[in-house]
């Protein structure tokens, strides 16, 4: 509470109108103790997006903001979208602006210091560089917060300790019963109930490699023809997701694994599809931490990940989950392959990953370090 008795209010700003790991990650944590003593506004590129409803639909406040790149030859039209933005800061009484990702606080920066307001920023990839004009921007950000040892070791601005933090994602660790969820699954999706079940949940966007897990589909599927695919991600919601959606049906067609993939589109109950999944896997090109390998792992699923940036700070390779490389699509097939044949190393890596999300990555420990955050900045 503030002096005047009300709850402080934050501004999430997120820059995406679809639904991925930054929008559920955001979104779980503002919803846990202690963070329920603040007051959260969710500002979104459009209130019809699937990004603003989902936190519409949980009783947030919301607000649409117009998102514009700072061009140095024509820069009045992102300076006019700053002011218009520090406007509506000020009219719904907002204390701190927290920017969910880079990308929203190059929309939000400017106009949190307009409005003189304390920023924290969201960095959730590695980044090899920043253009120069948006440095500038970022000179006001109070403080940012890292999911990943590796997204700040890759972070080309040199920032002192005291602007810098480490939070790691969390996620509720309550596992269903995969049996139960399985059945339910497959009767959903009219997958016969003889065939095991992998999949991967990600957005469809140029990060993540779903054209290597298409592939090894493909691989699987020759030695082990009674396993279905899903790929749980929403491809319709921008003209990107719906061109890599287009690629992937292409591609699994040719391969000739399209009967064994089903493409499930957006979807609010992740932790039931995951509990339903034999193996869990995240192919991606680049990762600041990996989210969805938390959810599994807090479902006590095995799961299979890219050997690549902040998946190495979860996954063991061997003890908490399987690693493969970058790109070969031979590796990943091989894994999850080992994992649908060993029932009892499935077993082991299920439990020793619900172990690890248990004692490293809970939702408290996480709402607890960015309550800590917003208090300090706010004194």
């Amino acid at each position: 509470m503030s002096d005047s008795g009300r709850r402080r209010n934050i501004a999430h700003i997120l820059a995406w109108p679809n639904v991925g790991g930054t929008e559920i990650a955001t979104y779980r944590v503002i919803r846990t103790p202690p963070l329920d003593a603040f007051a959260h506004l969710a500002f979104c590129p459009q209130l019809s997006s699937e990004a603003c409803q989902l936190f519409s639909r949980a009783g947030f406040e919301t607000h649409a903001y117009t998102p514009s790149e700072l061009a140095l030859r024509r820069p009045m039209p992102f300076l006019m979208a700053s002011l218009a933005l520090a406007r509506t800061f000020r009219h719904a009484s907002v204390d701190l602006v927290h920017c969910s990702d880079l990308i929203a606080a190059f929309h939000a920066a400017l106009a949190a210091k307009l409005a003189r307001l304390p920023t924290i920023c969201h960095v959730r990839n590695p980044h090899d560089a920043i253009p120069r004009r948006y440095r500038y921007l970022l000179r006001g950000v109070a403080r940012f917060v890292f999911v990943s040892r590796h997204a700040r070791e890759h972070f080309p601005l040199a920032l002192g300790e005291s602007r810098a933090a480490i939070i790691y994602d969390g996620v509720e660790s309550e596992p269903r019963s995969h049996p139960l969820a399985r059945v339910a699954v497959l009767e959903e999706f009219g997958i016969p109930p003889v065939r095991r079940l992998v999949g991967m949940a990600a957005r469809l966007a140029p990060q993540k490699d779903h054209s290597t897990f298409v592939q090894a589909a493909h691989l699987v599927i020759q030695k082990s023809p009674d396993t279905h695919f899903l790929i749980v991600g929403d491809h319709s919601d921008t003209p990107a997701a719906a061109e890599i959606y287009a690629e992937l049906r292409r591609q699994s067609e040719q391969l000739g694994v399209a009967s064994h993939l089903t493409f499930t589109g957006f979807r609010t109950d992740i932790p039931r599809l995951f509990a339903a999944m034999d193996v869990v896997v995240l192919a991606t090109h680049f990762e600041g931490f990996g989210l969805v390998l938390v959810e599994a792992m807090a479902q006590a699923r095995p799961v299979v990940a890219t050997e690549v940036g902040g998946i190495l700070e979860i996954i063991s390779d061997g003890e908490t989950g399987l690693l493969h490389r970058h790109r070969d699509a031979d590796h990943l097939a091989a894994q999850i392959l080992l994992l649908l044949q060993n029932e009892a190393l499935a077993g082991r890596l299920g439990q020793a990953g619900f172990k690890r999300v248990t004692a490293d990555f809970t939702l408290e420990r996480s709402a607890r370090s960015v309550a800590e955050l917003y208090r300090t900045l706010l004194r």
